[in-house]
């Protein structure tokens, strides 16, 4: 009915790991499940329920990851070919090297305690075999992926990624250096990132989206230089006393009005 597909990740993302080789995922059978611990994913907001208030002073140097491959997001699309009637996966993608991209088609996350090891569950009575192709090097390289799937057999909050369990979409991108994985979810033709995780082989790191306003300044004192990313919402539009300030009263973001539960300072100087 269904297999079980792992591949191996820290799910804490800046802490060190074992190197690993990920060039091929290997498949455990259905009824080992049972000696795993469930962990349904979770929203990044949420993540916030088990970090203190006081983590908002926390100061963390600009660090720069250069990645060998990227999916431009805004051009991923999900539509059903004409002629065939099969639904399509097309992007264009950046690469500098030749790497494997395998997609996962709504898939369920668990996460094994003892080894903090990920495993991607398939229901395979809905969903197709993960498809895997090679993408060579190159800028602003057309994909177009065929994939046989029925997406009548799936409820619209499935497909929304609404009950946060089952995964519509992983495109999970490897060498022999990085792998990069990108959970997805689909609202009509749109293919859009919910969670971006990188891995050096070394390291692993959850890449966060930061939405600046168009002024260098604080947008509450329109004086000092805003220097402190909100969370969850991830706006940079304060700074570090007018946090301090507004953390003691209201908790809501100038921005969006969504309620801040820490910050982190992520640079000292805006042209840094």
């Amino acid at each position: 009915m269904g297999n079980i597909c792992r591949h191996q990740s820290n799910t804490q993302p800046s802490r060190p790991r074992r190197k690993i080789s990920v060039s091929e995922i290997p498949i455990i059978e259905q009824e080992k499940i049972s000696i795993l611990n469930e962990y349904l994913l979770y929203d990044i907001g949420e993540k916030s329920n088990y970090i203190s208030f006081k983590d908002y002073h926390t100061t963390h140097s600009p660090l720069i990851i250069e990645t060998l491959f990227t999916i431009q997001k805004d051009s991923l699309k999900f539509f059903q070919d004409p002629i065939t009637h099969m639904y399509c996966l097309s992007f264009f993608y950046d690469s500098k090297c030749e790497i494997d991209i395998t997609l996962y088609f709504f898939v369920k996350e668990y996460i094994e305690v003892a080894t903090s090891q990920k495993y991607f569950y398939i229901d395979n009575e809905r969903t197709p075999s993960p498809i895997t192709l090679h993408a060579y090097p190159g800028n602003s390289v057309y994909t177009k992926i065929m994939a046989m799937l029925d997406l009548s057999l799936f409820s619209e909050s499935e497909l929304k990624f609404a009950n946060k369990i089952m995964i519509p979409l992983v495109v999970f991108m490897r060498n022999e250096t990085f792998s990069l994985l990108l959970y997805m979810k689909l609202e009509g033709t749109n293919v859009i990132k919910v969670r971006e995780i990188f891995d050096n082989m070394e390291d692993t790191y959850e890449i966060l989206d930061v939405f600046l306003t168009d002024n260098d300044v604080c947008s509450v004192c329109l004086n000092n230089p805003k220097t402190m990313m909100l969370f969850p919402c991830r706006h940079v539009c304060l700074c570090e006393s007018c946090l301090n300030f507004m953390m003691n009263r209201n908790h809501k973001c100038p921005i969006c009005r969504s309620a801040i539960r820490f910050g982190y300072k992520i640079y000292k100087d805006m042209n840094c």
